[in-house]
Formats: structure tokens, C-alpha cells, sequence
């Protein structure tokens, strides 16, 4: 079963990840999917700011859906100045977090504000324009954290509690619905 299709608080990982990012500030959202895209586009409820692409490429690893995503936006009328990455599997991050990202980025002007959780970050993250080439040149299971730890000085900030779960395997979700039941 792919997780974004895993259930989560009376919907699925990746409906819940969708609502916080419609629920924030963020103007366009833009959903790649890529390995199980037909049965994944069959429960997406379609919303007014979602459009959603297919990454045919997606056994290169992350960087190939960052890349397809990143040139979609970049092809529109009016690019962006800035582009935020997250992913469904992290089901603790909040609307509140990304806009608190956002708002990072408008006060502090730095190039990247990435998500600081446990003794690491990376996604969700914010990247500004001047960012944007490198994100083009990833390849392979190389995401936004390589250009986060690339240059320290370019990047602020913003504490996400629980940020660190992640579900990645099998284990790390019977883990994270044993620890969400005992709650």
C-alpha cells in the first residue's frame, strides 16, 4: 500500500498534508506523485489551489519530482519568487509551521528557511528564487536537505515540534500508530 494512502486522523497521510498547506498561506499548491499516481489521483479530493502532475520519472529517486515540480512553476506566467517543499510523510507539520516559514523568510531575507527537528533539518523548507537553479541540477534520492546543509550561513531556522517523524517504512508507521494510540 503506498503511504500517502495510509489512514490518518479519519483520512488518509497525504489528504491530511494536503489540508495544512491549503489551510496556510501558501497561494498554489502543486502535488507530484509519482509511483502509484492512478490509485493515489483516485482519493485526492480535488481543491479550487491544487493542481497535481505526474512524475513518469519517479524511480530516479526525489530529485526527479523536485525538479518536474520546480519547472511547471517556473513555466507559469507569473513565476515564483519563492517555493516551499514538503512531503505527506511528516504528520506532524502544521498550516501554522508553514506559514511560520513564510514568514521566516520575509524577515530574515536569507535564501533557504528549512525545518529544525531533533538534531537535523530539512523539509519542509522554503526556498527563494536565487535557490532555484541549484534544486534544478538534483539527481537521484537527493532532496532539498543537500542544498540546506550545502551553505549553513544562506539558511535560517524554524523549530518543528515533532518534525522528526517520518514515516518511511512499514515499521516506521505500526511505531507511529502504536505511539498515536497510546495517546
Amino acid at each position: 500500500m503506498p503511504k500517502q494512502l495510509l489512514p490518518y486522523r479519519g483520512t488518509t497521510l497525504l489528504v491530511h498534508c494536503l489540508e495544512q498547506a491549503v489551510q496556510s498561506e501558501i497561494k498554489n499548491i502543486l502535488l507530484v506523485l509519482g509511483a502509484y499516481a492512478d490509485d493515489i489521483n483516485k482519493v485526492i479530493e480535488h481543491r479550487k489551489n491544487l493542481s497535481v502532475l505526474i512524475n513518469s520519472g519517479w524511480k530516479e529517486g526525489m530529485a526527479s519530482s523536485i525538479r518536474l515540480g520546480l519547472s511547471n512553476l517556473l513555466e507559469k506566467d507569473t513565476p515564483p519568487e519563492t517555493v516551499l517543499f514538503m512531503t505527506c510523510d511528516q504528520p506532524f507539520v502544521t498550516s501554522a509551521h508553514l506559514n511560520h516559514l513564510y514568514d521566516a523568510h520575509i524577515n530574515s531575507g536569507v535564501q533557504v528557511v528549512a525545518s529544525r527537528y531533533g538534531n537535523s533539518a530539512g523539509i519542509p523548507a522554503l526556498f527563494s528564487k536565487e535557490i532555484f537553479a541549484e534544486l534544478l541540477c538534483l539527481e537521484g534520492d537527493a532532496g532539498a536537505k543537500k542544498i540546506i546543509q550545502k551553505e549553513p550561513s544562506r539558511v535560517s531556522y524554524v523549530d518543528c515540534e515533532s518534525g522528526e517523524i517520518d514515516i518511511d517504512t512499514p515499521p516506521d508507521w505500526e511505531i507511529f500508530i502504536k505511539g498515536a494510540n497510546a495517546h
